[in-house]
C-alpha cells in the first residue's frame, strides 16, 4: 500500500463507511428537525478526522490497512438501515434483510472458513481471481433474487458493476460482495434471531404444557 496516496474510490469507500457508521451510532441522539444539518456536520467531521496524520500516515490509510475493501453490500446495508430516518424511505423490507444476512453468512463462511469446510484441497477464495466463474455465479444469484423481487439483488448488481470497473484495490471478485465485518455481522444476526426464535418456541410449548 502506498502510504502517501489511496485510489479515490478506496478513499471514498472508507469515508462512506465511517460516515454511515457514525450516522448509525449517533442517529438515535439526533433530533429529526435538524437531521440535514447534523448529517452534513457528521460528514464534514468524518472527512476531517480521516485526514488527521498519525505517524506520517493519514487516518484513512490506517483504516484502509485494517479494512482495505469494504464490500458493496455493507455500504448498501448502512444506507438502507438509515434511510427510513434520514430519507423518509424504507429501502429494504424484511425479506430483503433476511436475504442479505443469509448471503453474507453463507458466502463469508465459504470464503473465510474454506480450509475448515473443504480442507486444503479446495480454495474457494482462489476462484475469486478467476473472475469469469465467480462473476457468473454472482450474476445468476443476482438474477434469482431480482426475479423474486428481492432488492438484495440490486446490491449484487452494483457489486458486479464495481468489480467490472475495478472500483476497489482488490482484483478478487469475492471482495466486492463480502468482507469480514459483513460476514461476522451476518453470522451474529442469524444466530441471535435463531436463538430468539428457539426461545419463543420453547416458551410456547411450556405454556401449552402448563395449560
Amino acid at each position: 500500500m502506498n502510504p502517501a496516496w489511496l485510489p479515490p474510490s478506496d478513499a471514498l469507500a472508507v469515508f462512506a463507511a465511517v460516515w454511515l457508521m457514525l450516522l448509525g451510532f449517533g442517529g438515535r441522539f439526533m433530533p429529526l428537525p435538524a437531521s440535514v444539518a447534523l448529517r452534513l456536520a457528521v460528514a464534514a467531521a468524518a472527512a476531517g478526522v480521516m485526514l488527521v496524520p498519525i505517524k506520517e500516515l493519514q487516518l484513512w490509510n490506517w483504516v484502509f490497512s485494517y479494512y482495505p475493501n469494504p464490500s458493496l453490500p455493507i455500504l448498501g446495508l448502512l444506507i438502507a438501515q438509515r434511510s427510513p430516518r434520514f430519507l423518509g424511505v424504507t429501502i429494504f423490507q424484511s425479506a430483503d434483510w433476511w436475504a442479505t444476512w443469509i448471503f453474507g453468512a453463507v458466502v463469508g463462511s465459504l470464503v473465510y472458513l474454506q480450509p475448515l469446510i473443504f480442507g486444503r484441497g479446495f480454495d474457494f477464495h482462489y476462484w475469486g481471481w478467476h473472475s469469469n466463474y465467480a462473476a457468473a455465479a454472482l450474476t445468476l444469484t443476482a438474477i434469482m433474487f431480482l426475479a423474486r423481487g428481492n432488492r438484495f439483488g440490486v446490491l449484487l448488481v452494483a457489486a458486479l458493476v464495481a468489480f467490472a470497473l475495478g472500483a476497489l484495490e482488490s482484483t478478487n471478485c469475492w471482495d466486492y460482495v463480502v468482507d469480514p465485518i459483513y460476514w461476522l455481522a451476518s453470522v451474529v444476526v442469524i444466530v441471535r434471531r435463531g436463538a430468539i426464535a428457539g426461545w419463543a418456541r420453547r416458551q410456547a410449548k411450556l405454556s401449552q404444557t402448563a395449560a
